[in-house]
């Protein structure tokens, strides 16, 4: 191993200081142990406070911070959604029957995407504490 501020050789694997320079061998996040590189990743948790606040003012694209799933399900059922209620009327009257219907999914999808981000939240935060993560 090689130290990074003087690159002079330095012979004791497990140590932390050069014996050359005295200069920090090892970063908080590389442990070197008999040749191998042990990369530790630190995860921070998600906050519940931002994913809400995110989800009412942006909704389905607020849902990106929580969850990409439920986020990309949620905006393709509401473009399918918008599209039938607004663009199927125009071309064929007899569609007009099922806008209201589809339009009250568009609405609904809203609140439905607050939901979503405080549980998918919370999840992620409780398979953080147990290491899933």
């Amino acid at each position: 191993m090689f130290c990074p501020n003087c690159g002079k050789e330095v012979t004791d694997v497990n140590a932390v200081f050069c014996q050359h320079c005295g200069g920090r061998l090892r970063t908080n996040s590389i442990i070197k142990k008999n040749e191998e590189t042990q990369v530790i990743v630190s995860v921070q948790p998600k906050n519940p406070g931002i994913a809400l606040a995110l989800t009412i003012v942006f909704g389905g694209f607020g849902l990106l911070y929580s969850s990409v799933k439920y986020a990309i399900i949620l905006l393709i059922v509401d473009v399918i959604a918008f599209i039938g209620s607004v663009l199927m009327p125009m071309i064929d009257r007899d569609f007009m029957s099922v806008s209201p219907l589809l339009m009250m999914i568009v609405i609904l999808s809203w609140p439905a995407s607050i939901i979503l981000a405080w549980h998918s939240v919370k999840t992620y935060n409780k398979g953080l504490k147990r290491g899933k993560n």
